[in-house]
């Protein structure tokens, strides 16, 4: 598969938001990604703790049924999960909560997941209950949600309403073709809807030419005025395309938008203003 870069200042946000990584066992280089070796190991140790802890004193809990949308609840989180957010143990039963990053704040998130760690406490609103959720089967069955986003119970702190848009699913089965935008002028403009967030761009989902959905990254410093101020899932946004270079695992190939593969997912660039602004298409 293919995937459509940003520029290279933005690039090492895209290793930290593709790899998706989990702080137990995962490796980091770089300060900012939790220092290497003691620190790593330290917080891998400290979270299998947590997790064994919380799995003993959550089994007397309340059945996730029991949980309601708006209820204020305690919780303390159990598990870091880059980018997308962290699990917190809320006294469930069946599941820890998960907390999107999306869901850290009003507006824009300032940080990402890292800002906590494990065993920080936690008071939120209960925002989505679903029993009938099913998370993907990674070998490790764990009812708690061992691979952090379970998508039967999510947190939020943000405030004001609770109803959100439908949290958007990639059709993983059809090609990723992104020739539709080959011959889009950079003054054409596409209507995007925010459907994720992470600590350093927010994903728009835009429609192709075509007519296909493509999910791309809109990076923080191509905000234009006081976007980042009230942006949220579902919020939309009109964007444009940056770039019409064409590189494939960082090598110089023909004319067209600048692709790369990288972990299947597919970027492109876009503006919400003046100067050009980054989106990303994301096919998984």
């Amino acid at each position: 598969m293919l995937m459509l870069s940003v520029s290279s200042q933005a690039r090492p946000g895209i290793l930290q938001v593709q790899r998706a990584l989990r702080v137990p066992g995962a490796t980091f280089s770089g300060k900012a990604r939790c220092r290497q070796g003691a620190s790593v190991a330290s917080l891998s140790i400290v979270a299998g703790k947590l997790r064994r802890h919380a799995a003993s004193t959550t089994s007397p809990g309340r059945p996730l049924e029991k949980f309601q949308v708006g209820e204020h609840v305690e919780g303390m989180v159990v598990q870091i999960y880059c980018p997308g957010g962290i699990s917190v143990d809320v006294g469930c039963s069946d599941t820890f909560a998960f907390l999107e990053v999306e869901e850290f704040a009003d507006g824009f998130p300032p940080k990402g997941p890292f800002k906590y760690k494990p065993g920080d406490q936690i008071s939120a609103r209960v925002l989505s209950v679903n029993p009938e959720a099913r998370a993907a089967d990674h070998g490790e069955p764990d009812p708690h949600g061992e691979h952090g986003d379970t998508g039967r119970l999510y947190l939020t702190l943000r405030s004001g309403a609770l109803a959100r848009p439908d949290r958007y699913v990639a059709d993983s089965s059809r090609p990723a073709d992104v020739t539709a935008f080959l011959d889009a002028e950079q003054e054409e403009w596409f209507a995007g809807e925010v459907v994720m967030m992470s600590s350093w761009a927010v994903y728009v989902k835009v429609t192709s030419p075509a007519g296909q959905p493509f999910v791309g990254i809109l990076a923080e410093q191509d905000f234009d005025g006081e976007f980042g101020q009230d942006v949220a899932r579902g919020s939309q946004v009109p964007v444009r395309i940056k770039e019409d270079r064409t590189l494939d695992c960082c090598e110089n190939l023909n004319n067209g938008l600048r692709v790369e593969n990288f972990c299947g997912h597919h970027v492109f660039y876009v503006s919400t203003c003046d100067f050009y602004c980054s989106v990303t298409h994301v096919c998984v």
